[in-house]
């Protein structure tokens, strides 16, 4: 008995070492991102959220979120934001991915400072256009159904065309909603999207933005 409690607490050891060395090697070659409050991995990120009309009361919130998020880049990461309404989308450099400079950090802030919201939500054509920049990590934020091509057709295309890209979705619920926010169909759609990618889930609320 002693010998095997010796060896499941080797294995124990061996594991936990291994992932905190990779978590170490992770931040030492600037690969670290951090949004929301959940740490990730990305040398490549875009930040593709929602500006359609419903998404109008916690916009401001959004906003302060993602450039304290870029703020926290390392020079060795690129980035771009991407937002979408109706069928288009805007992108603070709509050719390539931008450094982490003073300046890029500036074009981001008066970017974002410029956007409003109007319309539906289809967020395919910002996801493409994340896609064709070969982002290797992404942050997908909307706060309801894409009434625009439907959530199944986006599952489909992210599925499609991602490629290598990793998708973390981030679903908005106000706290007054009153329904099962598990059996929302946006929310279905975007655990599909997030599983399919290998990325990362989460829901949240008013409470957790600004954090």
């Amino acid at each position: 008995m002693r010998k095997f409690l010796k060896i499941s607490f080797a294995l124990f050891t061996l594991v936990f070492t291994i992932s905190a060395l990779a978590q170490t090697a992770a931040e030492a070659d600037g690969t670290k991102c951090t949004f929301l409050g959940e740490t990730d991995s990305g040398k490549r990120i875009v930040y593709v959220f929602d500006c359609s009309g419903s998404i109008l009361n916690i916009f401001d919130s959004v906003r302060h979120d993602i450039l304290k998020s870029v703020d926290g880049l390392k020079p060795e990461q690129l980035f771009n934001i991407v937002c979408f309404q109706e069928q288009s989308f805007r992108a603070v450099d709509g050719k390539i991915m931008l450094s982490i400079t003073p300046k890029n950090r500036r074009r981001a802030c008066d970017f974002l400072d410029h956007m409003y919201v109007k319309g539906e939500t289809n967020p395919i054509p910002g996801l493409e256009f994340a896609f064709k920049q070969k982002a290797d990590l992404i942050y997908l934020l909307v706060d309801g159904d894409f009434n625009g091509p439907g959530n199944e057709a986006v599952v489909k295309f992210c599925k499609e065309k991602a490629g290598k890209a990793k998708i973390n979705t981030i679903a908005f619920i106000s706290k007054d909603n009153t329904d099962k926010r598990e059996d929302m169909e946006f929310v279905k759609a975007l655990k599909a999207i997030t599983k399919n990618s290998g990325g990362k889930f989460r829901i949240v609320t008013e409470e957790d933005m600004g954090k």
